[in-house]
C-alpha cells in the first residue's frame, strides 16, 4: 500500500512538472515584419501571426534577438524639414519586445538612430544615431536598466569596438 502511494505520488510530480515547464516555455519567434499599414507583427515557431502594436505609428527595421524571444524595432515618422532639404522617415526610438510587452524604450539622442542590432544574445543592444546627414554616435545599452554602457563618437575602423561593428547598414 505503500509503495502504491510513493509511486502515485511521483507520477503525479512528474506529471506537474512536464505541465509547468510546458506552459513556461515561450514559443520562438521565427520571423517580425511591419505590414502594409506599419503594424509590427511577430510569427511564432507554430506559424501563428500576432499584431504586437495597436497605435498608428509606422514601424521599421524589426529584428530577432539570437534568443527568439527578444524583438526590437523603429518607431518612425515621416519628417519634413525645408531648411535641411529634407524629406523622409526618420526614427527616433527603439521598441524592445520580449514576453508579450514592450520592456524597453530607447530615444536617439541625436536627429535620428541610423542602425541599430542585438549583442549578446538579446541581452544588450548597440545603436547608431546622428544627425539627419552627418555625425554619428554608437552608444551600447543594457536592455534590463536602458543604461548606457559604453559609447564612442565617430569612430574610424580602428576605434570602433567589437560591439559597434555591422550596427550600420
Amino acid at each position: 500500500m505503500r509503495t502504491k502511494f510513493f509511486s502515485t505520488v511521483f507520477t503525479l510530480a512528474i506529471t506537474l512538472i512536464l505541465c509547468v515547464s510546458a506552459f513556461s516555455a515561450q514559443k520562438a519567434i521565427s520571423k517580425a515584419y511591419s505590414d502594409k499599414n506599419g503594424s509590427m507583427h511577430l510569427v511564432y515557431e507554430d506559424g501563428k501571426d500576432v499584431k504586437v502594436t495597436k497605435n498608428k505609428k509606422k514601424f521599421t527595421d524589426p529584428k530577432i534577438a539570437e534568443d527568439k524571444q527578444t524583438v526590437g524595432w523603429l518607431d518612425t515618422f515621416y519628417n519634413d524639414i525645408p531648411d535641411l532639404n529634407f524629406q523622409g522617415d526618420t526614427s527616433r526610438e527603439l521598441t524592445i519586445y520580449r514576453n508579450g510587452k514592450v520592456i524597453r524604450k530607447i530615444q536617439s539622442e541625436e536627429a535620428c538612430i541610423k542602425g541599430w542590432k542585438f549583442v549578446e544574445n538579446g541581452k544588450q543592444v548597440a545603436v547608431v544615431d546622428g544627425g539627419l546627414r552627418f555625425g554619428y554616435l554608437y552608444s551600447l545599452y543594457d536592455i534590463a536598466t536602458g543604461k548606457k554602457i559604453q559609447f564612442v563618437a565617430d569612430p574610424t575602423e580602428e576605434q570602433m569596438p567589437v560591439w559597434g561593428k555591422g550596427v550600420m547598414y
